[in-house]
């Protein structure tokens, strides 16, 4: 019977503790803990038949198919005194733990709202920042003045002649890196500094050619025939490129936000494949398909045109908040994630402090009941105990006597005056006397059953009033 106790106590304390845990998303609070030891969480069907399984042996153990009449005073004690204990403890924890849920439902929820307003100002403000920087290229694509450098480049370039690669001041007004005249052979002249070419570039959606490269940083390439720059060019391109500070900046702050925060862009590839930009966890730009086993990443639903925020598994094998959402109409789609280990840092906090208290609460709970109530509960045990063998004695007395015996109550009008009585109990011997079964006492009155035994009433009503 110990042997079956203990084994109910540990199915039940595994199989409750995982039941608590998927309540209280003990995966994501533990996360760190749980991949490094490579522990594989229980899954809840498992868990739900475990606590199913040690509450069946706990039943058991205490033998709860008995019924109450054979239990002797001792043990209704210790059913009394577990009961009592059962509830301290359960009350406790589902007190604490259930502040711990709220505590885990708000934070989430804050973090959700936070991830998107922040997400959605950047949008904005990447957005923001190249369409400025596409129209200072329209703008410096028309100055009559570029016109004239280019000639200079272009002749200087045909000839012997090395050209000038200073950008002369008037350019760099218009926040320009490098400029380049590609010719119908490809051949370019470059003034200031261009990405050096191959190097990986993300097409944007917007009229004409317009990319954004990365080189040890964001830079805008725009290409322009160069015949709506420079009269007189059959053909070839005019390449300009700006370097995004404030683009720049806004990653770079990304990469700071809490431990886990990164903020990938990217945009389409080919059909099934994205080529992102470097971020916190890739030092440079990096190509990866647009599903994770078969579900599609939040950046696929950014690139969709979609936003939102969710929870999913990356390729680390981490879960991870994502929120979502395309940079405005250029094709580029924008994430922000964080560990879901991190999100909830707070309520982790909030749950190694609260679990001593509570435990502590707990044990001191228990030990003023042992203190105080288990002596009185082993009394009032042990009375129901005397008192169930005192009446069993009395009644087993009653039925042996050989006299008739008789309990009844007295009937009274709505003045008070007593105008009958009715049997409630009847012996055997009772029974025979009056000639009728005991079932036909029990309930029935006095004057209804004798009507003529006027004379035993008024000895019954006497009694009933003088108390003798």
């Amino acid at each position: 019977m110990m042997f079956a106790g203990t084994m109910a106590g540990l199915l039940l304390a595994m199989g409750v503790t995982v039941t608590f845990g998927y309540w209280l998303k003990l995966q994501y609070l533990f996360e760190t803990i749980y991949i490094e030891t490579g522990l594989i969480w229980m899954s809840m069907q498992t868990a739900v038949g475990m606590t199913l399984l040690g509450a069946g042996l706990l039943c058991l153990s205490i033998r709860c198919e008995e019924s109450s009449v054979a239990v002797v005073a001792e043990q209704r004690a210790k059913q009394i005194y577990h009961t009592t204990v059962f509830l301290v403890i359960v009350t406790s924890v589902a007190v604490g733990l259930t502040g711990i849920w709220f505590l885990e439902k708000a934070i989430l929820s804050q973090a959700t709202l936070d991830m998107l307003q922040s997400l959605n100002t950047m949008r904005s403000q990447i957005e923001a920042a190249l369409d400025e920087r596409i129209q200072r290229t329209i703008v410096a694509s028309q100055d009559p003045e570029l016109e004239a450098l280019a000639s200079d480049w272009f002749d200087k370039a045909k000839s012997t002649m090395v050209p000038d690669t200073r950008i002369p001041g008037s350019l760099l007004a218009y926040g320009f890196s490098g400029i380049g005249l590609e010719d119908g052979a490809r051949s370019k002249v470059v003034v200031g500094h261009l990405s050096v070419e191959p190097i990986p570039a993300s097409r944007l959606n917007r009229e004409g050619d317009v990319s954004l490269v990365w080189d040890q940083g964001y830079y805008l390439r725009v290409r322009v025939p160069a015949k709506q720059v420079i009269r007189g060019i059959p053909e070839g391109f005019m390449v300009f490129e700006q370097e995004l500070p404030d683009v720049n900046k806004l990653f770079e702050e990304a990469s700071r936000w809490g431990k886990t925060g990164t903020m990938p862009m990217c945009g389409r590839l080919d059909r099934n494949r994205l080529l992102c930009f470097p971020q916190r966890e890739q030092a440079a730009m990096y190509v990866i398909p647009d599903t994770f086993n078969g579900k599609a990443l939040p950046m696929t639903h950014a690139l969709a045109g979609e936003s939102g925020v969710f929870s999913a598994i990356d390729y680390r094998g981490h879960n991870v908040l994502s929120a979502y959402g395309p940079v405005g109409s250029t094709g580029l789609g924008l994430v922000l994630k964080m560990d879901l280990a991190e999100v909830y840092t707070p309520v982790k906090r909030e749950l190694l402090y609260s679990l001593p208290l509570i435990s502590i609460l707990v044990v001191l709970g228990l030990w003023l009941i042992r203190l105080r109530v288990s002596p009185l509960i082993q009394d009032l045990a042990s009375s129901h105990a005397s008192e169930r063998i005192a009446r069993a004695r009395f009644e087993a007395a009653r039925e042996s006597s050989p006299d008739a015996f008789v309990i009844v109550e007295s009937m009274k009008s709505e003045a008070g005056d007593i105008i009958d009585f009715r049997y409630i109990y009847a012996n055997s011997h009772a029974a025979e006397m009056a000639g009728l079964p005991v079932d036909s006492l029990i309930g029935h009155s006095l004057l209804e059953l004798f009507p003529k035994q006027v004379d035993v009433f008024t000895q019954y009503r006497k009694v009933a009033l003088t108390g003798k």
